[in-house]
């Protein structure tokens, strides 16, 4: 499954199971002109903003924000591959969880799913798939 298709199902399973939460997803993987992409990077302090936030104070910290990728970023002894892209959502995500805030990397609708029930546990869901 693309990494665009995740993402989507995971907006739109948040939104259905969890209207009430205050939830917004990054801009990064829509096509810009050159010039729009240029007055994007100007606006922002820093690489690697997460493509997910979700904006409620849970079990996992003050806000959840999820990086969602298509196959897992980690090798198979558990260290994260050597892409510089990588690494900046790396650095961004280990300095979310030291401001409080919880950071994963994701490669499925499933492991969101989880992620976010968990996080939200004590908002009642409403009864979707």
């Amino acid at each position: 499954m693309k990494e665009s298709d995740i993402h989507k199902s995971i907006i739109e399973w948040t939104k259905q199971k969890y209207p009430t939460v205050l939830i917004n997803t990054d801009s990064s993987g829509i096509k810009l002109n050159v010039g729009q992409a240029m007055q994007m990077k100007r606006l922002r302090n820093g690489n690697g903003y997460p493509d997910i936030s979700i904006y409620s104070k849970g079990s996992l910290g003050s806000a959840l924000f999820i990086e969602v990728k298509n196959t897992s970023p980690y090798k198979n002894n558990g260290e994260l591959f050597s892409e510089t892209h990588l690494q900046e959502q790396d650095d961004m995500r280990i300095s979310l969880l030291e401001q409080g805030y919880h950071c994963e990397f994701v490669w499925s609708l499933e492991q969101a799913k989880e992620l976010i029930t968990r996080h939200l546990n004590h908002i009642t869901p409403y009864n979707v798939g």
